[in-house]
């Protein structure tokens, strides 16, 4: 978990489907969605899509507590968000840092922490459904222009 899979930069996140996660670049209109591999990072176009959305795993929210103690944190702002798969736990919270706030993502695996990153810096509102899990890849968007995949095994 603590290598990035792929990165895509300059695409907006839409949505996710059976076949993957519908993207498309925001300099280009009209917008033409094209579909991102969980995977692979790799891009195809989008023709007809009829799939339905399956298997994918959002978080909820949940109790302070289960924020490992050894991540230390400022003064949370908002729901803690969390999600269990494989055993590998993934949370994401807002904190008040002086007068912004960041958005943190922790990844851990018992009392090991596998990733502990501020995927979002002096933001002005609650980013709301910060991560996801298809396919055993968590997915989440940093610094607002970069959807980041990492496997979790």
């Amino acid at each position: 978990t603590q290598e990035i899979s792929w990165q895509q930069y300059n695409l907006s996140f839409y949505d996710a489907w059976q076949e993957g996660l519908r993207v498309y670049n925001p300099n280009i209109s009209p917008r033409r969605f094209e579909w991102l591999n969980p995977a692979t990072g790799e891009i195809t176009p989008v023709k007809n899509p009829t799939a339905i959305q399956t298997n994918i795993q959002l978080p909820k929210p949940c109790p302070i507590e289960l924020i490992p103690p050894t991540i230390e944190h400022n003064l949370l702002i908002g729901e803690v968000l969390h999600l269990k798969c494989l055993d590998i736990n993934t949370m994401s919270f807002h904190e008040s840092i002086n007068d912004h706030m960041q958005l943190r993502l922790i990844v851990y695996q018992e009392n090991s922490i596998l990733l502990n990153e501020i995927i979002a810096n002096h933001i002005q509102k609650l980013q709301p459904e910060t991560f996801f899990v298809q396919q055993n890849h968590l997915f989440f968007i940093q610094n607002s222009n970069q959807i980041v995949s990492y496997k979790l095994v």
